[in-house]
């Protein structure tokens, strides 16, 4: 993605003007599409500020320069700041309920969200919490048990 392309897609996910900070930031993340998606919605639902982000991702960057990488992989980096973040730490269970969907071949249908509560009592709580750090995304499309 081109930086003012992508720096619009943050702007409109976080619903205000870039900052220096918040423009730096998009240029460390090159325009991958996800990493811009789950830095902004990090940023809108407050659970990562700007600053500390930018000091993650260029902590992060100083890491791979010390391996010797010749590239950062942003997706990786997006994911681990999502996994990190406060509301993943605050909800420990939302990283098992990740494990689960990633386990299933196409997801968790929309079918069995309603029997799923029954085993799973804060299910909704914690798909929020996994939609809210962008891991995970409801498709209505996809529903075949």
């Amino acid at each position: 993605m081109k930086p003012n392309h992508a720096l619009q897609v943050v702007e409109e996910i976080v619903n205000h003007t870039a900052n220096e900070a918040l423009t730096q930031l998009v240029q460390m993340i090159e325009g991958i599409p996800l990493a811009i998606t789950l830095i902004a919605r990090l940023i809108r639902h407050k659970t990562e500020k700007v600053h500390s982000l930018l000091r993650k991702v260029h902590r992060e960057q100083t890491r791979v320069i010390e391996r010797g990488d010749s590239q950062l992989d942003n997706l990786k980096l997006s994911i681990s700041l999502s996994i990190k973040s406060s509301h993943m730490t605050e909800q420990p269970q939302a990283k098992l309920l990740l494990y689960l969907i990633a386990s299933l071949p196409v997801g968790l249908p929309l079918s069995m969200q309603e029997n799923i509560e029954s085993y799973i009592p804060q299910f909704q709580s914690l798909l929020t919490t996994l939609r809210g750090v962008a891991l995970v995304q409801i498709n209505p499309e996809v529903d075949s048990p």
